[in-house]
């Protein structure tokens, strides 16, 4: 079986997962770059050979967006859940 992965399947569309466009300024930019550094952390999570030999090129790519989003909702609940100043 052939474990390659082109890049562009493994690539996400931050504004398709999140539904954002537009300027970014401010506390924007730098909540953007926060995402962005989470989103790779997390893909980083999901791209082990278990994952690589089981999907597809296109399953791999919805399988990855499916698991990013869900990562990212289970993050947005453990910051609301923390207590203030942590």
């Amino acid at each position: 079986m052939d474990t390659s992965i082109s890049s562009a399947a493994m690539s996400v569309d931050l504004n398709g997962l999140f539904g954002t466009s537009g300027p970014e300024t401010g506390d924007n930019l730098r909540a953007n770059k926060g995402i962005k550094s989470l989103i790779e952390i997390y893909k980083a999570l999901f791209r082990i050979p278990e994952n690589l030999d089981h999907y597809s090129e296109s399953d791999y790519r919805t399988a990855e967006r499916r698991f990013l989003k869900y990562a990212l909702e289970q993050r947005k609940i453990e910051m609301e859940k923390a207590p203030h100043g942590e």
